[in-house]
C-alpha cells in the first residue's frame, strides 16, 4: 500500500516491492561506519526496484566516500556528486579528519542511461529542521528535488524515512510514496508529521518552490 510509512528493517521489507515500479529513491541513511553495508544493499535493491533511467539520490558521510560509491558503483551507473550545506553558520568537526566541514555529500546514481530531467541545481541552500529527528534535513530540500526530478503520479521511495521529511515533502506535491523506518516511536512522530502536512492547493513554479518555502511553512 502506498502513502504510509511501515516499521521494520528496511533490508526486509523492500522484498515486497515490485520490480522497476519506483520512479525515484531519495534517502538519508546513517552515515558511521558500521552502516557503510547499507549503501551497497541500497543500490542493489534500487537496481531491482528503479524503474529503467530513474535515479537514486542519497546523502552520505565524508570520511568513507570512496568505499561508499566504489560499493554503489557495482549495481548502479554514476551519476553526479552534490551538495547539502550544513546549519546556516555552523560547521561539523569531522574528527577522524580534522576538517571543518560546511556540507553534506549527495551522491546520485541511475539504472541504466538517466531519464530526461529539467536543470537542477546540485547545491542547494535550505534552512535547517531538526524538530523531528536529531538527524533530520529539511523537508524544502527534498521538496525542490521531488518537485523538480518526478510529475504527479510517479512513486518516490525512502528506506530510512527519519523524521518524515520525504514522506512529507512528497504530500505537499501530490506525489505519491512509500518509506521504511526501523524504530517504532520515530515512525510514529513521523507519521503524525506526515497526518498535519497540507497536500497542494496550488503548486508554485519549480525555481521559487524550495526557496520560497520556509520549514515554518510547510508543516
Amino acid at each position: 500500500e502506498l502513502n504510509k510509512i511501515y516499521v521494520g528493517d528496511a533490508r526486509e521489507l523492500v522484498k515486497a516491492i515490485l520490480d522497476e515500479s519506483v520512479d525515484l529513491i531519495i534517502t538519508d541513511p546513517p552515515y558511521s561506519k558500521e552502516y557503510l553495508g547499507l549503501y551497497t544493499w541500497l543500490a542493489k535493491a534500487a537496481s531491482r526496484i528503479l524503474k529503467p533511467g530513474g535515479l537514486l539520490i542519497t546523502l552520505a558521510g565524508h570520511v568513507y566516500l570512496d568505499k561508499i560509491i566504489s560499493g554503489m558503483c557495482k549495481h548502479l551507473d554514476w551519476y553526479w556528486i552534490g551538495g547539502m550545506p550544513n546549519t546556516l553558520g555552523t560547521v561539523g568537526r569531522v574528527h577522524p579528519r580534522q576538517m571543518l566541514c560546511g556540507w553534506k555529500p549527495v551522491l546520485w546514481f541511475s539504472k541504466g542511461k538517466a531519464a530526461a530531467h529539467p536543470y537542477v541545481f546540485d547545491f542547494f541552500h535550505c534552512l535547517a529542521d531538526k524538530r523531528y529527528h536529531p538527524w533530520g534535513q529539511p523537508v524544502s530540500w527534498f521538496v525542490y528535488y521531488i518537485n523538480k526530478l518526478t510529475v504527479t503520479g510517479d512513486i518516490i521511495f525512502d528506506p530510512f524515512c527519519g523524521g518524515g521529511a520525504v514522506p512529507a515533502a512528497c504530500k505537499m506535491l501530490g506525489r505519491r510514496w512509500l518509506a521504511f523506518e526501523i524504530d517504532p516511536e520515530t515512525a510514529r512522530r513521523a507519521r503524525e508529521r506526515v497526518a498535519r502536512t497540507q497536500p497542494p492547493l496550488l503548486v508554485p513554479e519549480p525555481v521559487q518552490l524550495g526557496l520560497a518555502w520556509g520549514n515554518d511553512i510547510l508543516v
